[in-house]
């Protein structure tokens, strides 16, 4: 409420600045309503004659900046501004006619939500491959406003794939950490492997936590990882193009523990939280756009995290004889896609799916391999 009034009283005193008259708070609430069509042009001045700036869905709420003139609204829709006519607003919501799209950032396994449609502006969020969004509008300048679940935003066009039937969101991955401002950090030595050994003092309670970091400058989050309702603390242990790996210390009311990870040979990479399943999923992106990938899913157990599931994508290596001698070969062209389930321990797993794909032809495996992962943990 704070945030809507002040977001008000600056359009007041811009208004009044400019001369022009504003809508009252009260009315500030409209929707696009395109009557019988699904797309609204959103343009750069108030007249069918100008430059349109993209489409926008009927139902989408949008923020009157101005009253009407001449038949059209000057409206905010995140931080992108434009005209609308005045005969598609409604104040009523008409039924949303936003269409369902997927996820799908080739480069990670994510992409961020961002306020305005600008890799500059404000990012409010994460959304992670494979989830659905509803496309809101589509800008013509290659970012696309979409809402998942209750967030809303702009995200990169080319990572939403438009899909009429795609299906409602069986999990979703929440990204709830937030920088600590006032964290207590220091470098106090290094490793043998030139890693550097890092001292932190927990803002709550004065306790020294120490840990190793393969980067100069970790950064060091808030974060309830084991969704008890406590702050844990997060810290970055590597940080690469596509991964950042990290290492938690859980809070149990009277000081922090690091978090034991069993059945990962390194720290949890790219972490995400899934509170609804209580369960922790780390995906390390290996190469080949994504193609080569892991992904492992995790549930606190007496205060460790013990791996549930886990999926392993990577180049096929084949193994034959030659002359007596044992030869394996890799072939860079497909993949070999393997599903483990260790509900009766890490070193009795058992395979529940696995295929060989050519690497350029993975969509069909992927989904499959998805389906698998999650089979009976949603």
């Amino acid at each position: 409420m704070k945030k809507f009034r002040l977001i008000t009283a600056l359009v007041l005193v811009a208004a009044l600045l400019a001369g022009m008259a504003v809508v009252s708070a009260e009315n500030a609430a409209m929707y696009i309503d395109g009557k019988n069509a699904r797309k609204v042009h959103l343009r750069q001045e108030p007249s069918t004659k100008s430059k349109s700036l993209g489409l926008f869905y009927t139902g989408t709420a949008v923020i009157p900046i101005s009253s009407p003139a001449e038949g059209w609204y000057q409206v905010q829709i995140g931080d992108e501004t434009g005209y609308v006519m005045a005969a598609y607003l409604n104040t009523e919501r008409p039924e949303s006619k936003a269409p369902a799209a997927v996820m799908h950032n080739p480069n990670s396994n994510w992409a961020h939500l961002r306020q305005g449609a600008s890799k500059q502006s404000k990012s409010i969020g994460r959304l992670y491959n494979d989830h659905i969004v509803y496309v809101l509008g589509e800008l013509n300048s290659g970012w696309t406003y979409v809402q998942c679940e209750d967030q809303i935003g702009y995200v990169v066009s080319s990572f939403v794939e438009t899909s009429a039937s795609a299906p409602a969101a069986t999990h979703t991955a929440v990204d709830t950490k937030r920088h600590m401002t006032d964290a207590n950090l220091h470098a106090v030595g290094t490793t043998g492997q030139g890693e550097v050994i890092f001292c932190l003092t927990a803002p709550t309670n004065q306790q020294q936590l120490y840990f190793v970091s393969q980067t100069k400058n970790p950064a060091v989050y808030w974060d309830d990882v084991n969704f008890d309702g406590r702050d844990d603390i997060v810290v970055t242990t590597a940080t690469g193009a596509s991964n950042q790996m990290f290492a938690f210390f859980v809070y149990n009311g009277l000081g922090y523990t690091m978090a034991q990870v069993n059945g990962l040979d390194y720290d949890l990479c790219n972490y995400q939280l899934f509170p609804k399943q209580q369960l922790v999923v780390s995906y390390a992106n290996n190469g080949s756009a994504g193609a080569c990938h892991e992904y492992a899913i995790f549930r606190w157990e007496s205060g460790a995290l013990k791996m549930v599931r886990r999926a392993v994508s990577d180049v096929l290596v084949e193994q034959y004889e030659q002359n007596g001698l044992s030869i394996a070969a890799t072939n860079a062209q497909k993949l070999k896609i393997v599903v483990t389930d260790y509900a009766s321990g890490f070193f009795s797993g058992s395979v529940v799916f696995q295929t060989v794909v050519p690497l350029s032809g993975t969509n069909t495996a992927f989904a499959h391999e998805q389906t698998s992962l999650w089979d009976g943990l949603k």
